[in-house]
């Protein structure tokens, strides 16, 4: 570190009235760096990307099916299915966060005042680290372009002795097409910076720097709209990467009635299947070089595996009309497959369903299954990533603003790390966002899963056109697949907790990466892993209502008013979510994984039919969330919360004739905002959870041939 003296800041910068680190105004002039946490303060030198970045983002998908049929014989027909879908979407990110940019004390746009500052350090000569939001090159716009064609062809029919067979084949293959521009080239960027050692000017770049890149222009970073037309387009990238799935199926059943029993027939069904998978990513040739701000190079990966399985089921009715058991039924299955990836994996089930009276039956179940690693999880080529939570050796709490008091282990670590005493320093992380990125693990094994369900079924035959299911759930996940130690935030801690660079929670031996490491400013960066270290278990109840309400007390004439209301209820409460010992259950946000997990979460449906006209309204129930930042494993803590969450979208659907319904509906009637809060996963909000657009209409139609 090589800090400077103190200069002023910006005027009626509220933060603080000096600060070592530099900022320019919009002239080019350095000033000290305005580090509000306020992102309303009127002066302030943090950059707010979230007003850039879309919540929601167009799109458009073309969808063709082709279907046929052909009777062979009585008891034997054929099938034929294709379907191609093109879908095209496109987001748009906050511009390129240029950042460890190395730039030498010659650069000939340095400004007088700056210049000062630079001779001021203890070692005056040295070169300076930048960062800049290259706002200029614009907003980074990808385009995602996803192509998907099936084939699927089968016969199916009836043995002499009344089993169903049927054989099939089944192709796909599916092709992502990821298109990102107005990146920024590293290596132009470093040439149309150089210095005057170097020849450049501010009007044009050395001779060394022209020889290799022939329309080389310098490149101004001091001040707003700063650098020329030229230069920006110069450092301008356009980068595309490919991403290809395939998979073929094999797949033959049979199965009807074996024999009966006094309590009805035993039935079974016996099948194999043979599977092919296969996966390959290539990156652009500036993504595979890291010729790229904001990205770690990435190679071309490919892979893939095939599984034979072999499986059979079946049922046995074991009373019948007997008391308390109107009906008592065994159902018994298992799966063997063998995996080229992982080896042999076995899974099965047994279950019994007891219909006690005729309006009550209760019914229970356990499965032993195995899930193996699919070829995204065993390849995964680095996806990027940038969750907010709070660097273990930032003096400040940039979320909150809420000052930290680092224990000595955690300080000495951190100078370890930063060459530098955090808190004689006075080190605050620069951003909220902690870049990271996910790799596959070609090492991974099946994770297993332990679930067991009880629940009743009750139709009373007393209340016409009603139905009520309840059932428990606990599911058991060992070798859990997932992020290592649940994501990016985890793993940072895990490292930190052992203190030791060389441990293997700080450095990713399946990987060949360090876990933690730091730019050439400090900043925290992560490399995380899938791995099968984690556990997660999850308890709960599900609750469904269905009811036919009768209006015959209200319509006495159904021929246009319908004489029922339909009815219903969708209800979850959910118990634990625990990952890694970590109870996740009644939080939000994305502090370690990305997630909306509350204690209650219901969904109610109202169907009423006018004539030809059916009328629906839904709606959508999320109890209050505390943020995920606030659970005490993670020693953070002080972040908002969300409260209960509404949400009634409805529509009117008119059967015009027999080939054509009109549709008209209001999605968020109520116009209801999405709750801002905390370390959420996309622009300060959970898009997928709230709704992002407000009040909102349509119209359609839909027409059969």
């Amino acid at each position: 570190m090589n800090p400077f003296s103190p200069l002023a800041t910006a005027t009626g910068c509220a933060a603080s009235a000096t600060s070592r680190n530099i900022s320019f105004a919009a002239n080019g002039v350095a000033r000290g760096y305005c580090n509000d946490f306020d992102m309303t303060a009127a002066v302030n030198d943090r950059y707010n990307f979230s007003p850039v970045n879309n919540l929601m983002s167009p799109g458009q998908r073309i969808t063709t099916a082709v279907f046929g049929k052909y009777n062979f014989a009585d008891n034997v027909t054929g099938k034929m299915e294709m379907f191609y879908t093109d879908n095209r979407q496109s987001s748009q990110l906050a511009p390129t966060p240029m950042t460890g940019l190395s730039v030498g004390v010659d650069n000939p746009f340095i400004a007088s005042n700056f210049a000062a500052a630079l001779a001021g350090r203890a070692n005056p000569t040295a070169d300076f680290v930048f960062r800049k939001r290259m706002d200029q090159v614009g907003a980074r716009i990808q385009d995602h372009n996803n192509k998907q064609f099936q084939f699927f062809t089968g016969l199916n029919g009836t043995t002499k002795t009344g089993f169903n067979w049927d054989v099939s084949a089944n192709w796909g293959r599916t092709e992502f097409t990821d298109a990102t521009f107005n990146d920024v080239s590293r290596s132009r960027l470093i040439a149309a910076t150089r210095g005057t050692a170097s020849g450049a000017t501010t009007t044009s770049c050395g001779a060394a720097m022209l020889a290799i890149f022939p329309t080389c222009k310098p490149f101004n970073l001091f001040g707003t709209g700063s650098a020329s037309k030229e230069a920006v387009d110069f450092v301008r990238l356009n980068f595309t990467d490919l991403t290809v799935f395939e998979r073929a199926v094999l797949t033959a059943n049979i199965g009807g009635d074996l024999f009966n029993l006094p309590a009805g027939a035993v039935s079974f069904n016996v099948g194999a299947e043979y599977r092919k998978d296969d996966f390959s990513f290539s990156p652009d040739a500036a993504h595979g070089s890291g010729d790229i701000f904001g990205f770690n190079a990435e190679r071309p990966v490919a892979g893939g595996y095939d599984v034979t399985e072999f499986y059979g089921e079946v049922a046995i009715p074991l009373l019948a009309n007997a008391p308390m058991a109107e009906e008592l039924n065994l159902e018994l299955g298992a799966r063997s497959s063998q995996y080229s990836s992982i080896g042999n994996t076995t899974s099965y089930k047994a279950g019994i369903d007891w219909k006690l009276v005729k309006d009550l039956r209760f019914r229970a179940m356990y499965q032993k299954a195995s899930r193996a690693p699919s070829a995204f999880e065993l390849y995964q080529a680095g996806d990027q990533g940038f969750p907010q939570f709070t660097d273990p050796c930032s003096t400040v709490n940039v979320n909150t603003g809420a000052a930290i008091t680092l224990s000595a282990a955690t300080r000495a670590f951190c100078t370890l790390q930063l060459g530098v005493d955090p808190v004689t320093s006075g080190f605050i992380q620069p951003n909220s966002q902690i870049e990271s990125f996910t790799y596959g693990n070609p090492n991974l094994k099946a994770e297993t899963t332990d679930t067991k369900t009880i629940g009743l079924v009750w139709r009373p035959s007393y209340i016409s056109n009603f139905a009520m299911t309840l059932d428990y759930y606990d599911i058991d996940v060992s070798d859990y697949i997932g992020a290592l130690h649940g994501g990016a935030s985890g793993a940072v801690a895990a490292c930190f907790a052992t203190a030791n660079l060389t441990s293997p929670e700080c450095f990713n031996s399946a990987i060949g990466r360090p876990t933690v490491f730091r730019s050439n400013t400090g900043e925290l960066k992560v490399n995380n892993s899938t791995g099968n270290v984690s556990a997660l278990t999850t308890k709960g109840v599900d609750l469904t209502v269905d009811y036919r309400v009768p209006l015959g007390w209200l319509v006495k004439d159904n021929s246009l008013f319908d004489d029922k209301l339909n009815f219903n209820l969708v209800f979850n409460y959910l118990d634990s979510y625990i990952l890694d010992g970590v109870d996740y259950a009644g939080t939000i946000g994305s502090y370690n994984i990305s997630a909306t997990l509350p204690k209650y979460k219901a969904s109610i449906a109202l169907g009423y039919k006018i004539g030809d006209v059916k009328l629906s309204m839904n709606t959508s129930y999320y109890h209050k969330m505390d943020n995920q930042g606030n659970i005490p494993d993670f020693a953070d803590g002080g972040y908002n919360t969300t409260p209960a969450y509404w949400l009634t979208d409805v529509q009117a659907r008119w059967a015009v004739n027999k080939g054509t319904d009109l549709v008209f509906g209001i999605n968020n009637v109520a116009d209801k905002e999405p709750y801002v809060f905390d370390n959420a996963p996309d622009g300060n909000t959970d898009p997928n959870t709230f709704d992002a657009l407000g009040r909102s209409y349509y119209v359609g139609f839909k027409l059969k041939f």
